[in-house]
């Protein structure tokens, strides 16, 4: 019998959170798309697995764990908490920083005949890069300079804008 989308979704988002990439992997089309919108788009289970692979290195202790999901007879939209401490090899081309992460997301995947033929993930990358130490934190002199360098460079461009018009 073949397993419900839900239940497919709860399989792969358990698998995940064991770092049990086969158990991901006999749960994928053999094209799959894995399309994390904050990252880049994989292709096919080859690419998937890489993925993970790297994602699992960098984060020897990674877990996940669903939270609500909603579905029909096809899709599949479940939030989720990722959590590790990114202390492997590097992710991304980051180096390890030590620092531990939690982060909140959510996919919606695409379920036919029992297997997952897509997924686009999305996932808070700006709390990810503050917690893993690219990206300064909120309220932070480092913030601060940014914010107002950036703004800075934004007025600069308005006013050439404005003389390029006359």
């Amino acid at each position: 019998m073949e397993e419900t989308p839900t239940r497919v979704a709860t399989i792969i988002i358990e698998a995940y959170g064991r770092r049990d990439i086969e158990a991901v992997l006999a749960h994928c089309a053999d094209n799959v798309v894995e399309d994390y919108v904050a990252l880049r788009q994989y292709t096919g289970k080859e690419e998937a697995r890489a993925f993970m692979v790297e994602l699992f290195e960098a984060f020897p202790n990674f877990s996940m764990e669903a939270g609500h999901q909603v579905a029909n007879n096809r899709l599949v939209s479940t939030q989720w908490t990722a959590r590790g401490t990114f202390t492997g090899k590097p992710f991304l081309g980051l180096k390890a920083t030590g620092k531990s992460v939690e982060v909140r997301g959510c996919d919606f995947m695409e379920i036919e005949n029992g297997l997952m033929v897509r997924n686009t993930s999305y996932f808070d990358y700006a709390t990810y890069a503050r917690q893993v130490g690219a990206l300064p934190e909120d309220d932070s002199a480092i913030h601060k300079v940014l914010i107002t360098s950036l703004n800075t460079v934004t007025e600069i461009k308005d006013s050439f804008s404005r003389l390029a018009k006359r």
